[in-house]
């Protein structure tokens, strides 16, 4: 039987839905194409990952569902509402109504210095103009609350808490307006180690609790391997893999998947601590050494996205197909659920990769003529 949330709809439906979303940005000839043809999911109370090195168009990804990109093909949905298409009032009464909400990278960048914690939080129920004080005040508490501040902050400015109390108000000042999405730009990358497994944790237990929908821009991949339920992977503008977070970490089917994760020690080895047979040739873990093509040379791709493989040119296993976009393709999962990847050789290369590594029997040499 399919679980259904209060409001009767299906659990199996997505809240979010991008579809075939390019976004160029500036204008002419000198128009960047930043994203091609992305497409992306997100189910009431799940937790979405999105990785990728720094220039993949995970920021640009969030602020086109956000509205402050406007996508040049495609469309986005939120429930059954088409809200790319939305213009002037219609796209500021979606914005105030708080079903979509942001959470910035830096905390002390993105709060008003001049505010108090309680102004800042009540904000965005100030804007909307439909609450009396007295519901402000209350909803304020509330949110802090939920966040796990004390009400003791409610006076105090920006500069006069911590961190990690800065990006629990900033998830407050999101939370107040009770969104249905939450999307969170490296929430964590400005805090130390112990903040941010606190922050992480807080966001975990919200998507449970408020039946929270989130999204997560991180490079932290141990980070997200602990919270996350899927995870779509960015390279270059382009959707390269995209599924459950424990299977794609485990056995990356695409070969810049394989290298982010081999790139990071803290989530190699902890994926190798939950591998049950280490020694084995479908768990070794691999290196970086083994994915990363020696002779490189990224300058030579053209920034045009349609013209082939957005990886080849980093890529150890690129043949003369690669010249060509290639089509994403599902994978079968163990739990069930989406699995895609987009790459020519995504059933082959870690087969050319185990061979090629495989220590070689010396032949034997031919017995002398008598």
């Amino acid at each position: 039987m399919t679980a259904t949330v209060e409001s009767g709809r299906s659990v199996d439906l997505p809240l979010l839905s991008v579809e075939s979303v390019d976004v160029h940005l500036g204008r002419g000839r000198r128009a960047a194409h930043i994203l091609s043809q992305v497409d992306l999911t997100v189910r009431p109370g799940e937790i979405l990952g999105v990785i990728g090195e720094t220039g993949s168009g995970k920021t640009t990804l969030a602020r086109t569902v956000m509205g402050l990109a406007d996508p040049s093909q495609g469309e986005i949905r939120l429930q059954d509402k088409v809200i790319s298409s939305l213009r002037g009032s219609a796209r500021r009464d979606l914005r105030r109504g708080g079903s979509v909400q942001f959470v910035f990278q830096d905390p002390l960048r993105s709060l008003d210095p001049d505010l108090t914690v309680e102004q800042l939080v009540a904000e965005g129920l100030v804007t909307q103009g439909q609450a009396s004080s007295h519901e402000i005040a209350t909803r304020v508490r509330e949110a802090l609350g939920w966040v796990g501040l004390d009400e003791s902050l409610l006076s105090k400015h920006p500069a006069q808490i911590s961190g990690g109390q800065r990006q629990r108000v900033s998830i407050a000042r999101a939370l107040v307006l009770r969104p249905q999405l939450l999307i969170c730009d490296e929430p964590v990358s400005a805090l130390d180690s112990s903040n941010r497994n606190n922050i992480l944790r807080l966001l975990d237990e919200l998507r449970t609790s408020r039946g929270l929908s989130v999204i997560i821009i991180s490079h932290d991949l141990s980070s997200l391997a602990g919270i996350a339920d899927r995870v779509l992977v960015l390279y270059r503008g382009r959707v390269v893999e995209d599924g459950p977070i424990s299977e794609v970490f485990a056995r990356p089917r695409h070969p810049y998947t394989a290298l982010l994760i081999a790139s990071a020690p803290a989530l190699s080895d902890q994926l190798a601590d939950q591998r049950p047979e280490p020694s084995s040739e479908q768990h070794r873990p691999l290196h970086v050494r083994q994915l990363r093509l020696v002779d490189a040379d990224t300058a030579t791709v053209s920034n045009d996205l349609e013209a082939g493989c957005v990886f080849r040119a980093r890529c150890r296993f690129a043949t003369d197909v690669c010249g060509t976009v290639p089509a994403a393709q599902d994978v079968p999962t163990a739990h069930g659920g989406g699995w895609r990847v987009s790459c020519h050789h995504h059933s082959t290369w870690r087969a050319e990769l185990e061979d090629a590594d495989r220590p070689r029997v010396p032949a034997r040499p031919e017995p002398l003529p008598h």
